[in-house]
């Protein structure tokens, strides 16, 4: 396992979209239908993500938040918190190179 620590944690989508997009690709590629990302997220949209999610009415998986983890070398991967009503995820996206790949860490149904 990399010595890694947390650089940096994202509780907002467009500021980890806005530098960290092929992470955000290479997770959305890995669910599929089941996760998009919002780039143009906003206030709003979290208070709606909010309210519906302890509603019990959020059926679709949307993103929580992200922590960006650097080793001695910097970059090393990242981590992408995605919660609905019924599913929590975790998507880790490992850089070798110039590669992203994404692997799911945690899949919890609630």
């Amino acid at each position: 396992m990399k010595n890694e620590f947390t650089r940096r944690n994202y509780p907002k989508e467009e500021e980890f979209y806005d530098t960290y997009f092929e992470c955000i690709d290479a997770a959305s590629k890995l669910l599929d239908d089941v996760w998009h990302p919002n780039k143009e997220c906003s206030d709003k949209a979290r208070h709606n993500r909010d309210y519906f999610l302890k509603a019990g009415q959020l059926n679709t998986l949307t993103y929580d938040s992200a922590s960006v983890l650097h080793d001695a070398e910097g970059f090393s991967s990242a981590q992408i918190h995605l919660v609905s009503s019924h599913r929590d995820v975790t998507v880790r996206i490992d850089k070798s190179g110039n590669e992203f790949t994404a692997t799911i860490v945690r899949d919890q149904s609630k």
